[in-house]
């Protein structure tokens, strides 16, 4: 199966979508005729962030199947995240499992490269144990801490001196540079200091995402909600298919915010504008 050229007129509604004209961008992508697969891809974020579960579900099973239509191999595993964890939510856990089982018996009689085959196995193995309610899985990200000790800026200048000098006169380079670092390694309490006095010029969509994520884990709801929000407005999606960011279904602590009224907040917000 091979990847398909979306023509410019269904990347132009797909771009609506991802500006944020949902309602106009909706009715445009269920007028276009053909791509079923890629439209069901767009559907299903929007269902997802609109909570409509039963549907997003759906969506989901009309086009994974098909995934080597398109290039990110993240579009696959984002949604296997949002799709496992919806149906946990409204209960649909023997509806995924045929779905999980059905989806790699479809692979397995394909041909494929070994590798790619393996990888399918591991993902539907990890996601029927998710399912199966297994909390500790090598499918989750690295997590990230709360830190009270934590090295100190001092120490990372050091590092960004010793690695990258060329940063030294580009001011917001060099701050997200040691950014990248105190997440991690410093003292949380600095690193939102330091983050909250940069926010409006940082570019990064992944120092924005992980700022997020440490409020979260700080239960701080207005802050976190605040630098998704920037995590949002700089993200890059690597595909025309990628109307909003799904990553968040893949991070449990971003739980806190993901309330039904922030997800449509964050899907009728303009998108990538940076």
């Amino acid at each position: 199966m091979d990847v398909v050229k979306i023509p410019k007129k269904l990347k132009t509604i797909f771009q609506e979508i991802r500006d944020g004209n949902i309602e106009l961008g909706n009715e445009n992508l269920k007028n276009y005729k053909d791509f079923e697969p890629q439209k069901n891809i767009v559907f299903a974020q929007m269902n997802y962030f609109e909570s409509n579960y039963e549907q997003a579900m759906l969506n989901d099973e009309n086009s994974l199947l098909f995934n080597e239509q398109w290039y990110p191999g993240n579009i696959l595993t984002e949604h296997f995240f949002a799709y496992t964890n919806t149906a946990i939510k409204i209960n649909q856990i023997e509806r995924a499992e045929k779905f999980y089982n059905f989806f790699l018996e479809t692979k397995e009689m394909e041909t494929l490269p070994a590798h790619q085959i393996n990888q399918y196995r591991y993902l539907v193995e990890q996601h029927i144990l998710k399912l199966n309610g297994e909390k500790n899985l090598k499918l989750y990200p690295e997590k990230l801490s709360l830190i009270t000790e934590g090295k100190k800026i001092s120490e990372i200048e050091l590092i960004q001196q010793k690695h990258r000098k060329d940063l030294n006169n580009k001011n917001i380079e060099k701050i997200e540079y040691l950014l990248n670092f105190m997440i991690t390694d410093c003292n949380s309490k600095l690193v939102f200091e330091y983050y909250e006095k940069y926010c409006e010029e940082i570019k990064s969509e992944n120092i924005h995402f992980d700022i997020a994520r440490l409020y979260c884990l700080a239960n701080d709801e207005n802050l976190a909600r605040k630098a998704t929000l920037k995590f949002v407005e700089n993200w890059f999606p690597i595909d025309f298919l990628q109307i909003v960011p799904m990553k968040f279904f893949e991070y449990e602590e971003m739980n806190l915010i993901l309330t039904d009224q922030f997800k449509v907040q964050i899907l009728n917000s303009r998108k990538a504008i940076t």
